[in-house]
């Protein structure tokens, strides 16, 4: 089975985006150069390595508290026993380090993912995001370590300001897919999934978002206005689902205190 198996727990993988760019088009270059070429492309694509082997603890928090409250980022912190010294950062020889940019293997905003693998060998992915910030810990006549902590894509909405919007009266799916368009955002198609709203925004002029309005508290409020729920999910794509309806059914149990149905000796609200 695939990944690193974890005992009592099954097998997972974690990977880190190595941020060097496999297939990037090059000029001049015989091969990486060649116009039209379906192999080498103008973006490019990285690779990623396992580095599940050497991690001794990780700690992955996603979702929310309470039904009533608003979605926060999810995180993941992870510690690794840096034997070979493969991402202590000044180790320019580490298969890691990419010369071209100095920089070393480990560094923010590298895309991080881990996974389960389920008993059909599966990759069920548990967080999708980005390395945010990292503690590498020198060992004097020890095993260096290196903590990094990692958020999903709502920490880069978080980072990201609005220019003046001047919006129109639309269902709260729509102006969201509308802000996640805009050139300032321009979040990837790909990673949306967003089922059409209930409610219809204002659109007048008192409704125009100030330039400088936080992207992600705007999503927010977009959310709060549908009394929806607005979220990453562990496959990295950013969800919005509209307001629930009714969804109570009968009741399947009766409490009493006459001696009929099912007992009971107190009870309490909170």
């Amino acid at each position: 089975m695939a990944g690193t198996t974890i005992v009592g727990a099954g097998n997972y993988s974690l990977e880190i985006d190595t941020g060097f760019l496999q297939d990037a088009f090059l000029l001049d270059d015989a091969t990486a150069g060649v116009l039209n070429n379906t192999t080498y492309v103008l973006n490019g694509t990285t690779n990623y390595a396992t580095v599940t082997t050497g991690v001794n603890n990780i700690v992955v928090k996603r979702g929310r508290r309470d039904q009533g409250d608003q979605f926060s980022a999810g995180t993941m912190v992870f510690n690794m026993l840096d034997t070979s010294g493969l991402f202590n950062p000044f180790d320019t020889n580490s298969p890691y380090y990419d010369p071209t940019t100095a920089q070393p293997g480990l560094a923010p905003m590298r895309h991080v993912r881990f996974a389960r693998y389920d008993n059909t060998n599966t990759k069920q992915y548990l967080f999708n995001g980005y390395i945010v910030n990292y503690d590498y810990n020198f060992a004097l006549g020890g095993i260096d370590t290196v903590t990094v902590y990692c958020a999903d894509d709502f920490y880069l909405l978080s980072q990201t300001y609005l220019n003046e919007y001047n919006v129109s009266e639309e269902l709260s799916s729509v102006r969201l897919s509308a802000v996640l368009n805009l050139p300032e955002v321009a979040f990837p198609v790909a990673q949306r999934n967003i089922s059409t709203g209930t409610q219809t925004l204002g659109g007048s002029a008192a409704f125009t978002v100030a330039a400088g309005t936080n992207v992600l508290q705007y999503c927010t409020q977009i959310n709060s206005a549908e009394q929806g729920r607005l979220f990453m999910s562990r496959d990295g794509d950013l969800t919005f689902q509209p307001r629930v309806g009714n969804t109570l059914s009968g009741s399947v149990a009766d409490f009493h205190d006459d001696g009929t149905n099912i007992p009971y000796d107190e009870i309490g609200i909170s």
